[in-house]
């Protein structure tokens, strides 16, 4: 809020400004004074003259700027506030994203490449590259305890639902893509990455690819991409830190109705858990 905008004076420090900047259009009081207005009331208490003078040399400087114009005690006001801010806190936080590549791309697929270079400059996102091999070592060091920790918090959380399986394979199942889950998140946080891909293509050591873990670790907070495609898995973790970590994860589309009037996808899965 300006109630009073010598605008030209901002200009050098604007153009140096690296934040995101949001614009309060508001007032103090929820009503005009009509009968006592006063020079004094438009100076301290009116920003009529000022924003608007404060938003036109924004629009000169040609800066990403959200206006958000109303009475600051309304609702409608403080929630396009409160919206504003957690974009602004994923965009501050995009640049320490720190995403972990185990194994490469998937061969011949064009869309899971990316410039790690431009990535970084444009986005802030650090994309290394680590051989299997390295997570795997982590994962076999996973203790039978651990795991057992593991299965008893995921029975406490969801039905798991064995279907037509036998009993002790799906445990046994169940219980491998634990010590995954497990042995990625020690790999992650051990080297400061809070996001990370895979491909079927190279598991190297891996017995099954991760799918119940990489669920898990979404549930956790954890960006992922499959297929190697570190850009999937940096914007998961940037939605996830936008959206407070709710209702964010990833998933493949694999059927397609395209009628109209019938318009739906389906995604198969491997493991069903439905949460208590």
């Amino acid at each position: 809020m300006h109630t009073f905008s010598p605008a030209k004076n901002w200009i050098r420090g604007t153009e140096l400004l690296q934040k995101p900047l949001l614009h309060l259009s508001t007032q103090f009081l929820n009503n005009i004074p009509f009968d006592t207005i006063d020079m004094d009331y438009m100076n301290l208490n009116q920003s009529a003259h000022g924003d608007r003078e404060y938003a036109y040399i924004n629009s000169r400087l040609d800066v990403p700027t959200t206006e958000v114009y109303g009475w600051w005690g309304d609702e409608p006001v403080q929630q396009q506030i409160a919206d504003w801010q957690h974009v602004a806190v994923a965009y501050n936080e995009s640049f320490h994203i720190r995403i972990a590549r185990f194994g490469d791309t998937m061969r011949n697929v064009a869309v899971t490449e990316g410039d790690k270079v431009a990535a970084q400059i444009k986005l802030g996102w650090t994309v290394d590259y680590y051989p299997v091999k390295e997570l795997v070592d982590v994962v076999d060091a996973i203790s039978e305890e651990e795991i057992d920790a593991a299965y008893k918090d995921l029975e406490a959380k969801f039905d798991l639902v064995e279907g037509d399986n036998d009993h002790d394979a799906y445990v046994k199942s169940v219980r491998y893509q634990l010590r995954e889950y497990l042995g990625i998140k020690k790999f992650l946080d051990d080297n400061n990455y809070d996001a990370f891909t895979d491909t079927f293509e190279d598991l190297n050591g891996l017995d099954q690819l991760p799918g119940l873990a990489v669920q898990l670790l979404m549930i956790d907070g954890y960006g992922f991409g499959p297929e190697g495609d570190f850009k999937m898995a940096g914007l998961t973790r940037l939605l996830k830190i936008a959206a407070d970590n709710k209702q964010t994860a990833l998933m493949e589309d694999y059927t397609l109705d395209l009628r109209a009037g019938h318009e739906a996808s389906w995604v198969h899965t491997c493991l069903k858990l439905t949460q208590h």
